[in-house]
């Protein structure tokens, strides 16, 4: 018996050479295609057919050669074949063109369409609640045009309402409304970028950080700007601990100005944090501060331009979207997923001229500089 150098038997260190596509053809008596068909689950190979060749490929030890799957990959998205209709956004907004107002799900759906362009995709649009559609005639109409995969972008009312067969699709959400679907999802890091913009803020001097949020986009992001200065403030003691303003838009302009100037007069913020330019504009117009000279201000969200604002980075979170659909469409992935996967996108802050640098009396460097 011949040894190697670490003593194995040459039996033992000879590996199996891997099987084939044409090994399992030869075996099964099929050809290579119906072979590479059935292991891909293709309908155009019968149920019986499929199942005996997956357990014939499984009993020769058959296993996919990664790197063969990913050269096939970069000539399928080299190649950029157009595939028509196959993947969709929901527009669950009536009138649908309400979709094409809101600015950060315009530059979601930017990157995704360019994403699926890259990855040979044209991206549609179906109006859910445009005249005549119902949950049969929206099943007719994926079918009919070979939809494979939908994108659910932010939407005014969870998708699980409306009645939507999505066993025969992949999916993955931009949003988390469309609970309690639990499906595949590519979201802003809320809490990372959170926890960024009073790092940002802190490092500038600022110590009475005054949070106004709306009830509706706080759940949206998990709470997470009540949440996290919730812990700077009252756990971490980085930050005075001030009351929490809801923005209630019910109470109308009038009575909401006089909501802001008394919290503003309790609390004493020397630094507001909101959402949008609507705030700050109260602040000059009904409340006769100086933005940043009286008072700094800190959007973490979407606003016009000037203004101290979080950037979620929509186009990153439309094209991260497209990639993970992509890839369920090339797995054969339809259905609501066993185990729903959450990608999260980090944003970046963006300078304006509504913040200013406060001293911090009595200290050198601040605790920005921890």
């Amino acid at each position: 018996m011949k040894f190697t150098a670490n003593g194995r038997t040459k039996k033992h260190a000879a590996k199996a050479p891997r099987a084939t596509l044409g090994d399992i053809a030869r075996a099964a008596g099929v050809s290579r295609a119906t072979v590479s068909r059935a292991l891909n689950d293709n309908p155009m190979i019968s149920a019986p057919v499929r199942e005996r060749i997956q357990k014939l490929a499984k009993r020769l030890g058959y296993r996919p050669d990664p790197e063969v799957a990913r050269l096939l990959g970069y000539l399928k998205r080299s190649r950029k074949v157009r595939m028509e209709s196959v993947v969709a956004v929901l527009n669950a907004y009536d009138p649908p063109e309400r979709m094409r107002a809101e600015a950060y799900t315009q530059r979601l759906l930017h990157g995704a369409r360019k994403r699926a362009e890259e990855l040979g995709y044209v991206l549609d649009e179906l109006p859910l609640l445009s005249a005549g559609m119902t949950p049969r005639r929206f099943d007719q109409i994926v079918r009919a045009r070979g939809i494979k995969g939908l994108l659910v972008p932010p939407e005014p009312e969870p998708l699980f309402r409306a009645g939507i067969d999505w066993s025969a699709v992949a999916a993955v959400a931009t949003t988390t409304t469309a609970q309690p679907l639990d499906l595949h999802r590519v979201l802003p890091h809320n809490f990372s970028n959170m926890r960024r913009l009073i790092e940002a803020v802190l490092a500038r001097g600022y110590e009475r950080i005054g949070l106004v949020y709306w009830p509706v986009l706080e759940e949206r992001q998990m709470n997470a700007a009540t949440s996290v200065l919730g812990w700077y403030s009252r756990v971490a003691k980085r930050c005075a601990p001030l009351p929490m303003l809801e923005w209630n838009w019910k109470l109308g302009g009038p009575k909401l100005d006089d909501v802001l100037r008394a919290w503003l007069k309790k609390a004493r913020p020397d630094l507001v944090l909101g959402f949008g330019d609507y705030l700050r504009q109260r602040l000059t117009q009904a409340c006769g501060l100086r933005v940043p000279e009286d008072v700094g201000y800190l959007s973490y969200g979407e606003t016009t331009p000037g203004v101290d604002h979080l950037d979620q980075n929509p186009e990153a979170v439309g094209a991260a979207a497209l990639d993970l659909l992509s890839a369920q469409i090339h797995r054969g992935e339809a259905g609501v997923p066993t185990t729903p996967k959450t990608t999260l996108i980090e944003g970046r802050l963006v300078e304006g001229s509504t913040l200013r640098r406060a001293a911090r009396s009595g200290t050198s460097g601040g605790r920005g500089d921890r």
